[in-house]
């Protein structure tokens, strides 16, 4: 067996849905991660702490994401609009406020 040595490790993995995976898939990430072959970043909307097994939790860092509210999502937008370096702002795109607070509470539906 040939060994592999990483000098300069910045391989990310991103494994959505990593609840789905079971012990034996998740235990085969495990020597990677031990190594720092890998940065491994999970998703998951299922509790961790009970769908992650225990040998991969306490490698990884627990971070929660909550849903932006409405008001965060119509300041957004506007800023998109506006920005003329970044955004649409040399465009002049015309927004009605109630478009706007309508898109807000679609995105905002599609997210949760």
């Amino acid at each position: 067996m040939r060994k592999v040595q990483c000098i300069i490790c910045d391989t990310i993995v991103f494994i959505d849905e990593i609840h789905r995976f079971n012990k034996s898939q998740q235990d085969a990430l495990l020597p990677f991660v031990e190594r720092g072959v890998i940065s491994l970043i999970g998703a998951t909307t299922e509790n961790p702490y009970f769908e992650v097994n225990r040998a991969l939790l306490s490698r990884m860092q627990i971070i929660n994401l909550y849903p932006l509210e409405n008001k965060d999502l119509e300041k957004m937008m506007d800023m998109a609009l506006k920005d003329k370096e970044r955004g649409l702002g040399r465009k002049n795109i015309d927004v009605k406020i109630k478009t706007m607070e309508y898109d807000a509470t679609e995105m905002r539906s599609e997210s949760i």
